[in-house]
């Protein structure tokens, strides 16, 4: 039981990084488009 939980807390502790990884790359992408007025555009 106590490997099953292991593997759980493991699972969550990598899905709050990939979270936080998403959250970086999408206020980087809005950091592109706002720097670049050249995609609103089209």
């Amino acid at each position: 039981m106590a490997e099953v939980k292991g593997r759980l807390a493991r699972v969550e502790y990598e899905h709050r990084e990939l979270k936080q990884l998403i959250l970086d790359l999408r206020s980087d992408l809005t950091n592109l488009i706002v720097q670049q007025p050249t995609y609103k555009s089209t």
